[in-house]
């Protein structure tokens, strides 16, 4: 197929566009199967590699982690469309950090030309270790032939391309190789190289915190989202998780992730909005190591794995893999990473999703029990529906037993959106539904009501512009 023109002319600033892709083709190390997996920026062509035992999205997961922190947040994230990176938890992680996912077509790899180009540039250094390999000796017209004979192995879909090193090995190798590219200049960077393009951008978008974005890159149970049943709380696999707060949710559509440390006995709640309602924990497996239960469960798998590296690791020992790696690399000490950008150039990155969890990691709770929380609270965010399921709340957390009000605290601001939902309001209106949002600051039951009358889009406008209204108007009265 014809591809005219520059791929990269509309690219014109860092983390514009990032690119993923994993070589189709799997990698025998003498430590068992791995895939490698990069990440490219397009407008500087830094990369980044990650050998993992899977393609699978906790792998894209990890290598997406190191890309954050180290260069800031993308706006766009390209990525083909294979079950990895379509996954419900890439899926989420991207929505979450407010990064627009994009896939390719399928057999289009003209679509993320950058990390293909790379990739095929990669291989050829690769080709070192392959087993039977006689270096650097023979014809040059050889030579081409065999590097481009196991390129195409490499791209090949279910094909396996053996190489005489371990994991930690050929991580240590693909580390050391981008070094060395980012200090390579670069014919599409008009000669620059990616270190040149890094340093002469303005700082980008960066996340500060690193424990919401581990809790936020944490798996979650199958598709993330659980009912809360009246009997059992949340349940996942077989197991029972509670909490006083999800007293108030009963029947209500939850969101879910796993706890980062891996405590398989704990996860974290949000609500539909993706507020932050309580760590739910089920006592009898608290405690209990995620990672190492899961692990246990697969010992057979295990144990045949560990069988076939015995026998990997006997045939290595016949190797020299050092006095390769002094032949093909630059030693470390000569290379410069990529620097850093100063804490006075950092640019925030924050969306909704990064406020919840940094609220769930300081267990902060949209509900705020035992804050002066009642049930009647709860039931004007839109928690309990009904004055029966407000009844047995404050039965549980021995409350007041609500009476019932022929009419709702919230008709006036009801009355007040109808009239004004145009957006045609004046000083006096906005003033009156600034002081409703200082008294209820997340009415999430009229909001709700709102947002199937007109839309979220329409409904938010509104709210904008009447809070900047308000604050406008007390501004100027302060100012005379």
């Amino acid at each position: 197929m014809l591809g005219w023109g520059d791929a990269s002319a509309n690219i014109i600033r860092l983390n514009q566009v990032w690119e993923f892709d994993s070589t189709p083709a799997d990698v025998l190390l003498t430590d068992g199967r791995h895939s490698i997996l990069g990440v490219i920026d397009v407008y500087s062509r830094r990369v980044r590699l990650h050998v993992s035992k899977t393609s699978k999205a906790t792998a894209v997961a990890h290598l997406l982690r190191g890309a954050l922190l180290d260069w800031g947040v993308p706006e766009i994230a390209t990525t083909d469309n294979g079950q990895e990176y379509v996954s419900h938890h890439l899926a989420r992680i991207f929505h979450a950090l407010g990064i627009d996912q994009q896939t390719s077509q399928p057999f289009s790899p003209w679509q993320k030309p950058f990390i293909e180009r790379f990739f095929r540039t990669f291989s050829h250094d690769l080709l070192e270790y392959l087993p039977g390999y006689i270096g650097h000796n023979v014809a040059e017209r050889e030579a081409l032939r065999a590097r481009q004979q196991f390129s195409d192995r490499l791209f090949v879909k279910d094909r396996t391309v053996e190489l005489k090193l371990t994991a930690d090995q050929l991580q240590d190798f693909c580390d050391q190789w981008v070094l060395r590219y980012h200090h390579t200049s670069h014919t599409g960077l008009n000669g620059q190289r990616p270190l040149d393009r890094v340093l002469s951008a303005p700082p980008p978008r960066r996340i500060e915190n690193a424990r919401v974005l581990d809790l936020l890159l944490s798996e979650a149970p199958g598709n993330g989202y659980r009912t809360v049943t009246k009997t059992y709380g949340l349940q996942i696999e077989s197991y029972h998780y509670g909490a006083e707060e999800l007293a108030l949710c009963v029947g209500q559509r939850v969101k879910v992730l796993y706890d980062p440390e891996g405590d398989m006995g704990k996860v974290y709640v949000f609500d539909a909005r993706g507020d932050f309602i309580c760590v739910a924990e089920c006592p009898e497996i608290t405690g209990v190591d995620r990672r190492q239960f899961a692990t246990a469960c697969k010992a057979v798998q295990r144990a045949n794995a560990q069988r076939l590296r015995r026998e990997s690791r006997a045939a290595a020992k016949t190797l020299n893999v050092r006095a390769t790696f002094e032949q093909v690399l630059v030693r470390r000490d000569e290379l410069l990473s990529l620097p850093s950008p100063d804490d006075t150039e950092i640019e925030p990155h924050e969306t909704a999703a990064m406020r919840a969890a940094l609220d769930a990691l300081a267990n902060r709770s949209v509900l705020e029990i035992g804050q002066g929380f009642t049930p009647q609270k709860a039931r004007e965010m839109g928690y309990l529906d009904d004055l029966k399921a407000e009844t047995k709340a404050a039965k549980a957390f021995n409350a007041p037993v609500p009476v019932s009000k022929a009419a709702s605290e919230f008709d006036d601001i009801r009355a007040l959106f109808a009239q004004t939902c145009n957006g045609q309001f004046g000083p006096g209106e906005a003033e009156s539904i600034a002081r409703f949002y200082s008294a209820y600051p997340r009415p999430r039951l009229f909001e709700s009501e709102m947002e199937k009358q007109v839309g979220w889009e329409q409904f938010l406008a509104w709210k904008t512009a009447a809070l900047a209204l308000a604050k406008q108007t007390q501004d100027c009265a302060h100012v005379a």
